[in-house]
C-alpha cells in the first residue's frame, strides 16, 4: 500500500500528449499571367457557305441517281440523269431540218453569185435578180432559226444530266429513281457547301457602338469559335448587318471560317466571341479552383506559412482550363484546386500531388 501511494505523485506530474494540428490535404496550381483576347460572347450557329435545292429543268423520267446521300460531291459531278431519248430525238430532228435548209441556202448563194454579173448586161432583169437575193436572205434567216432550235434542243439534252454546281455535301434523297419529273419541279436533293462555312451570331444593341468602334480599324476583327472538346478556331468577321432586329434588339453578325476537317456543320450551335482587343498580363487561375459562396465567387490560396487565405474574386472569361479574374491574387500564388471542402480560412494545409491523393 505504501508503494502505491508513492506512485500517485509521479502519475499526476506526467504531461498530457497533444495531437498534431489538423492539416487539410489539398492540391494547388499557381496563378499565371498571360496575354488574352477581350471580346463579346454570343451563341451562334453554322450556316452553309452556299446551299442549293437541286431541281430538274425539264420534264421526264428520273433514270439514274449517282450521288450518295450524305456524301461529298465535287463541282460538275453527275448527280442524276433524266431519260434523254425524247430530247435526243428532237435534237436529231432539228439537225436534219438545219441540214436541209443549209442546202437551200448554199444553192441560193450560188444563184445570187451566178446572176449578179448578168444584171448589168441585162441578161437578167433587176426584178428577177432581187427575187434570187430574197430567197437567199430567207434561207439565211431560216438557218439562223434552225441554229437556235438546235441550241435549245442541245440545252434540253444537257439538262438531262444534272450536275453539282459547286463542291459540297449531298443531303438525303428526296425523290426516287423511276419517278416522273413534271412541271412542278420537285426538289431532288439539297447540296450544302461547308468549306468555308459561315458562323451567324447576334449581339445586343447596347454593344453596337463598341463593335463599330473596333470594326473601323485597319485590321479585320476576328471571332473565336469554340466547340466542345476541340481547340478554339479563328474566324474572320465579314458582316455587321445593315439593320438591328427590332423584335429582338440584337445586331446580326456573320463570320467566315475554313472548314477542311468538317468540324463545323450547318445548323450546329457554337460559342462565338468577337475579339475586340488583347489584354496583356491578365491574371489567370484554374477554373476548378473557383467556388461560389454567399458573397459571390472566391478561391483559397496557400501562403508561405502553409495557411489558407480566403480571396474574393470577380471572374471575367474562360480560356481553356483557366479563368480570367480580378482580385487580391498575384502571379505565382498557390491556388487550391482540389480539397476546398476541407479548407477553412487561416487553417493549415498540406499540399499533395495528384498521385499521393489517390
Amino acid at each position: 500500500m505504501r508503494y502505491f501511494l508513492l506512485l500517485l505523485p509521479l502519475l499526476s506530474c506526467s504531461k498530457k500528449i497533444e495531437p498534431p494540428p489538423y492539416k487539410a490535404k489539398v492540391e494547388v496550381q499557381v496563378a499565371i499571367e498571360s496575354t488574352i483576347p477581350i471580346g463579346l460572347k454570343a451563341v451562334g450557329h453554322c450556316c452553309a457557305y452556299n446551299s442549293v435545292e437541286i431541281k430538274a429543268q425539264i420534264e421526264g423520267l428520273l433514270e439514274e441517281i449517282y450521288y450518295k446521300e450524305g456524301g461529298a460531291v465535287s463541282k460538275d459531278d453527275l448527280l442524276a440523269v433524266i431519260d434523254p431519248r425524247p430530247f435526243l430525238a428532237t435534237l436529231d430532228k432539228n439537225l436534219a431540218i438545219r441540214a436541209e435548209n443549209m442546202a437551200h441556202l448554199k444553192y441560193a448563194a450560188e444563184v445570187v453569185e451566178r446572176y449578179q454579173t448578168l444584171v448589168p448586161k441585162e441578161y437578167v432583169s433587176q426584178l428577177e435578180f432581187d427575187g434570187f437575193v430574197k430567197d437567199y436572205q430567207i434561207y439565211e434567216a431560216t438557218v439562223m432559226q434552225n441554229d437556235a432550235d438546235v441550241a435549245l434542243a442541245q440545252l434540253n439534252v444537257d439538262y438531262c444530266y444534272i450536275k453539282a454546281p459547286f463542291s459540297g455535301v449531298a443531303g438525303k434523297k428526296l425523290i426516287d429513281r423511276g419517278n416522273l419529273i413534271t412541271n412542278d419541279a420537285p426538289i431532288l436533293v439539297v447540296i450544302n457547301q461547308i468549306d468555308p462555312i459561315y458562323i451567324d451570331f447576334s449581339l445586343p444593341e447596347k454593344d453596337f457602338k463598341t463593335i463599330m468602334k473596333y470594326k473601323k480599324g485597319a485590321t479585320a476583327l476576328t471571332v473565336d469559335i469554340q466547340i466542345p472538346n476541340e481547340k478554339n478556331q479563328k474566324a474572320s468577321l465579314i458582316l455587321v448587318d445593315n439593320a438591328i432586329n427590332t423584335q429582338t434588339g440584337m445586331v446580326p453578325l456573320r463570320a467566315e471560317i475554313s472548314n477542311p476537317e468538317n468540324l463545323f456543320w450547318p445548323g450546329q450551335y457554337v460559342e462565338a466571341t468577337l475579339i475586340l482587343k488583347e489584354e496583356e498580363n491578365a491574371l489567370l487561375i484554374p477554373s476548378k479552383a473557383i467556388s461560389t459562396g454567399r458573397d459571390g465567387f472566391y478561391v483559397f490560396i496557400v501562403n508561405s506559412e502553409g495557411k489558407a487565405e480566403y480571396k474574393p474574386i470577380t471572374p471575367y472569361g474562360i480560356y481553356g482550363n483557366y479563368t480570367h479574374i480580378k482580385g487580391d491574387i498575384k502571379k505565382g500564388d498557390k491556388v487550391v484546386t482540389r480539397g476546398q471542402i476541407n479548407v477553412t480560412p487561416n487553417g493549415l494545409c498540406e499540399i499533395i500531388s495528384k498521385e499521393s491523393a489517390k
